[in-house]
């Protein structure tokens, strides 16, 4: 059985780390909650989980990159990106401001709502 056939997960609350306003998101794993920080930030936003102990899930890579997501998940971006690509749209769809407005120009919960899946046709 495959983890998309099991029980639904459990999903765990995390913020995203970026120079705007405060966002938090909702995700079923940390690699899940890391591949949705590098969509919406382009390898420039981290992401750490929205409780007491802030646990990184994925670093800040000034310049873009990947933030070490290889370092820590064992595949590529694009590899996670394949396996759990419906996990990381569902989970940008959930960001939202945690103080409930936004203080800032940038609309990051509005760019990261506008990411939907695309399959390949044959």
């Amino acid at each position: 059985m495959t983890a998309r056939e099991g029980p639904a997960s459990t999903l765990t609350q995390y913020e995203l780390i970026n120079p705007s306003d405060k966002i938090v998101f909702d995700a079923p794993s940390h690699e899940v909650a890391a591949l949705a920080a590098l969509i919406v930030g382009l390898g420039k936003y981290g992401a750490v989980t929205y409780n007491d102990q802030r646990t990184s899930v994925i670093g800040l890579a000034l310049f873009g990159g990947d933030g070490g997501y290889r370092d820590n998940y064992g595949r590529d971006f694009a590899d996670g990106l394949n396996a759990l690509g419906p996990e990381a749209v569902a989970a940008c769809h959930s960001f939202r401001l945690a103080n409930g407005h936004r203080s800032s120009l940038n609309d990051i919960c509005g760019y990261a709502h506008q990411f939907k899946l695309r399959v390949p046709t044959p």
